[in-house]
């Protein structure tokens, strides 16, 4: 029998679209694990900052007070 040319075009058209899904799930995997990357750099380093400013604070009041 000859081959069914409608089946191996709907075949190669979800092919492609699972494809291109693929592309888009991979590169918003590599985008989030950046970001997770900056945001927990960025927690490690004004953690200090912010126990810091805690501190002067508490010992401002205890001054005034």
């Amino acid at each position: 029998p000859p081959p069914n040319i409608d089946a191996d075009i709907i075949k190669l058209k979800i092919d492609n679209i699972w494809e291109t899904f693929a592309m888009i799930k991979f590169a918003i995997l590599r985008a989030l694990s950046f970001t997770s990357v900056l945001i927990l750099l960025l927690i490690v380093a004004l953690s200090p900052l912010y126990v810091t400013m805690g501190l002067m604070t508490r010992q401002m009041h205890e001054k005034i007070n």
